[in-house]
């Protein structure tokens, strides 16, 4: 589950991987790290997540 936020406008999480063995949580990791870290502008995570398509996202992993 990544991405949820709370506040004025909450938002529920969103399922990445539902059960993973450990290599693949840490490529999971990678891949949002690498979002991070990729990013041109200083967004929020959830943001990025939305510009880029959570089906991107899984398909990179």
């Amino acid at each position: 589950m990544i991405g949820g936020k709370v506040g004025r406008h909450p938002g529920f999480a969103l399922d990445l991987l539902l059960q993973a063995d450990e290599s693949t949580a840490l490529k999971a990791l990678d891949v949002c790290v690498d979002i991070i870290l990729t990013s041109k502008a200083e967004h929020r995570f959830r943001t990025l997540i939305e510009q880029q398509g959570i089906e991107e996202i899984k398909k990179r992993i």
